[in-house]
């Protein structure tokens, strides 16, 4: 046993004892550890006391030091928090500041397009100061010096009744100056020679003029002057008639013919020459005081019917038909490649768009029709317009149709249709022009087309064409195609209207966009406005070209005679009563006579057929529709815009077919108990009646088309004049003879004598059911006028004898 050390040695280790026995160094065998045996050391009271002290001291030092690590930790959460609050506050500090930024920038570009707009609003005021300034000048000016129509004197109610009464009676005068004083000294021999010589004027004029009432010259006789001559007539239309057509009298410079003023007619209207002269006068003034802008030859003008200027070129791309800016004087052309105008509703929509235009289209142009026979081209009938056309027969696709209004005189030059390309002309005598169309198959040898084509332009002069090249004429100059179809043109004289940018194409899609719709012309110092028309009636846009400085024709004035039965009447009946012997050539001759006094000359114009079903409504539908076509096209992928078209695609069409059907329901309610007016209107909307055929004269035998007018009058009469014999050689002959039939000879015992006499109300009953609404016989006396002499006891002799 081993024991521990005593206190003088102790070391510095915790313990007093000695170095652990059971160390390497003083114990190496197991054995030996084996042996050894601990015990617990013995402690002093002092020393436990102390320890248990200095334990409570670690033990609080302990808590005070984890109290501190608690409060150290919770002050780093709460910075960490705070730090990371301080971060976001900084960036949204940061984020607003740029929000600042920005918005002080847009205020400061704001206020400087402010300022602008002010400075502009102060010029243009400045300018309405001026304006209203000379305005105020030019009111003073009119109010310091009147026109004649406020300074003219008030006119008492009896005055004015008086020249209403004046004017009326001289409705039915002329008067007639230059014509040579006579120089007998004889009044009734002046007087003679005056009225010989008016009616030699008058018959010129007029030949069926009646003789004037009285014949007056005006003024004292002095043979070294000429007097005006004064002429009264029983009817105004006489007078009127006269007035009209007084320029077809040439043969006097110094004879002038016109109406009977009251002095204060001839008073008013020099006064207004005045007024009018000095007017004139102020302008030219103020026109030569004004600068002039120049004018650019590019329009994109939405104002209705007016072009700026009439000697330059000008184009416009025309959002609806109803901005399409057009003139009356101008020669208006239509094109649109519709594919397929056989197509429900198609048709219709052509029938409206040619109805929206103020003015009246020359020209309606149209390529790729797809019609495909003879019977098709009988229900495309526009009013007024002969339709020239040429198709494919039987096959789908192609087809050119010309529809040329009928006040012009036109004629078909040529029609073609060569490996499916088809080629038409027409001739417009009025202008010496002519008018062609053309469609070029997208497949078809692009050299054989050339070939036949520039032939075709240099056999005709004065020529402008319409159609479908499939030509991309925005394609690069490099291309062979574009080349060789320039050089082509170049080579014939001729120039492409079209403007050759992307905005006027004819032709779009979401990808592309090109020009395959030309308009060629040979005309030389001829003007031009052309419009290219957003349309969804085919994947082409329209265009509507105008060749200016046009004379449009006037409405041509029919006349015709009427008869003034009250004036027949009386006339017959004094005419009637001096027939004493009742010989029927003085009743003849007395009935022609008394008409032709009693007939007067009335004039009208005859307007063209309205399609009523046709109205602003549906055109005002087709536009909206062509724009949502458009904006669909700018945006290909929005569905939205899709589905809107569509939708409204799908009302027009229904609109165009109600309101049509409503219309000619309402034709059939008014003809249910009116057969002959039913079948009229049938046959009209059916065309089954030649004369509602618009097409070009043509005769077809042998399958052989003939359209020279002398030939087909040929062929009549060589089908007339064999048609009996013709006739007569199919007759099938009999195999047995036929014996002729021996009739006996009928006798009559009714003699002449025995016929009772005629009575006045057996003459009254068969002229009252004679038709009125019938046209003149042979002698030219009509129904009703055998009706004025009816009651005649005269008559009634005249057949009795």
């Amino acid at each position: 046993m081993l024991r521990s050390p005593t206190r003088s040695g102790m070391s510095t280790r915790r313990s007093d004892s000695q170095s652990d026995l059971t160390d390497d160094g003083v114990l190496s065998e197991t054995s030996d550890i084996q042996r050894i045996a601990f015990r617990n050391k013995r402690k002093h009271p002092e020393e436990n006391e102390h320890i248990l002290v200095i334990k409570e001291e670690v033990s609080e030092i302990k808590t005070q030091i984890a109290q501190m690590m608690t409060l150290l930790t919770s002050l780093g959460t709460s910075q960490k928090e705070f730090m990371e609050k301080m971060s976001q506050d900084v960036a949204s500090m940061k984020e607003q500041m740029s929000n600042i930024k920005s918005t002080t920038n847009n205020i400061i570009k704001e206020q400087n397009e402010i300022k602008s707009d002010v400075s502009s609003l102060v010029d243009k005021w400045t300018v309405t100061e001026k304006k209203l300034a000379t305005v105020e000048y030019e009111i003073k000016q009119l109010k310091t010096e009147p026109t004649s129509s406020h300074s003219a004197a008030i006119i008492s109610s009896e005055s004015i009744m008086e020249e209403i009464c004046e004017r009326e009676r001289r409705k039915r005068n002329l008067i007639i100056s230059g014509i040579p004083e006579p120089v007998s000294a004889r009044r009734e021999e002046r007087s003679l020679t005056d009225k010989s010589e008016v009616m030699t004027i008058l018959r010129k004029i007029y030949p069926d003029c009646p003789e004037p009432t009285t014949t007056i010259r005006l003024g004292k006789y002095n043979p070294k002057k000429r007097r005006a001559i004064k002429l009264s007539f029983e009817s105004q239309e006489t007078s009127i008639h006269i007035l009209r057509n007084r320029t077809n009298y040439t043969s006097h410079d110094n004879i002038k013919i016109y109406s009977d003023q009251t002095p204060q007619q001839r008073e008013y209207l020099k006064k207004l020459k005045e007024e009018l002269k000095t007017r004139s006068e102020n302008d030219k003034k103020l026109s030569s005081s004004e600068e002039t802008t120049p004018i650019t030859c590019h329009i994109v003008s939405k104002r209705k019917n007016q072009i700026s200027t009439s000697n330059i070129n000008t184009y416009q791309i025309a959002e609806n038909y109803n901005c399409i800016t057009t003139t009356k004087k101008s020669l208006r052309f239509l094109y649109a490649n519709v594919r397929s105008i056989v197509a429900p509703g198609k048709f219709d929509e052509l029938l409206c768009i040619v109805k929206s235009f103020k003015n009246f289209l020359h020209f309606i142009i149209l390529t790729e029709t797809w019609i495909k026979s003879e019977d098709e081209t009988k229900r495309f009938i526009i009013p007024d317009y002969t339709h020239y056309y040429n198709y494919r027969p039987n096959i789908r696709g192609g087809g050119v149709s010309i529809f040329a209004h009928d006040n012009l005189k036109h004629t078909l030059l040529e029609n073609k249709c060569i490996n499916g390309n088809h080629l038409m002309w027409i001739s417009v005598e009025n202008f010496s022009l002519n008018v062609g169309v053309v469609y070029r198959r997208p497949d078809s040898n692009i050299q054989t087309f050339l070939d036949e084509y520039s032939y075709r332009l240099n056999k005709m002069k004065r020529n402008i064409i319409f159609g479908d090249f499939n030509i991309n004429l925005l394609a690069s100059e490099s291309e062979k195609t574009i080349s060789m179809y320039k050089d082509v043109l170049k080579e014939s004289g001729y120039k492409i209207m079209n403007k050759i940018d992307k905005s006027y194409c004819t032709r779009e899609t979401p990808t592309t966009k090109t020009i395959i719709d030309h308009v060629c012309y040979n005309l030389k110092e001829t003007y031009f406005h052309q419009a290219v028309i957003e349309s969804s009636m085919s994947d082409h846009k329209q265009l509507y070209v105008e060749l200016k400085r046009h004379q449009p024709k006037t409405p041509e004035k029919i006349s015709y005679e009427a008869i003034n039965y009250t004036t027949l009447y009386t006339t017959m009946t004094n005419n009637l009563n001096n027939n004493t012997n009742f010989l029927y050539n003085l009743l003849e001759e007395s009935l022609l006579k008394s008409i032709a006094r009693s007939k007067t000359v009335k004039y009208k114009i005859q307007n063209p057929p309205r399609q009523d079903w046709i109205n602003k409504t549906i055109i005002n539908e087709i536009n909206c529709r062509n724009y949502l076509w458009k904006e669909h096209k700018r945006n290909i992928n929005n569905t939205g815009k899709h589905e809107e078209f569509i939708k409204k695609r799908n009302e027009v069409a229904e609109t165009i077919q109600r309101t049509k059907s409503t219309y000619y329901l309402k034709l059939f309610e008014a003809c249910n108990k009116k057969p002959a007016k039913m079948w009229t209107l049938i046959n009209s909307l059916s065309h089954n009646k030649i004369k509602a055929n618009t097409g070009p004269t043509k005769l077809v035998i042998n399958n052989e088309e003939i359209t020279e007018e002398h030939k087909i009058c040929e062929c009549f009469n060589e089908f007339f004049s064999n048609i009996g014999s013709s006739l007569a050689n199919k007759i099938k002959k009999p195999d047995f003879p036929c014996d002729a039939l021996v009739c006996e000879p009928v006798t009559t015992t009714h003699i002449l004598s025995q016929l009772s006499a005629t009575t006045t109300d057996e003459i009254s009953t068969i002229i009252d059911n004679l038709k009125i609404n019938t046209s003149s016989g042979i002698d030219g006396v009509n129904t009703k006028s055998y009706q004025m002499c009816q009651k005649s006891n005269n008559l009634m002799n005249l057949l009795n004898v």
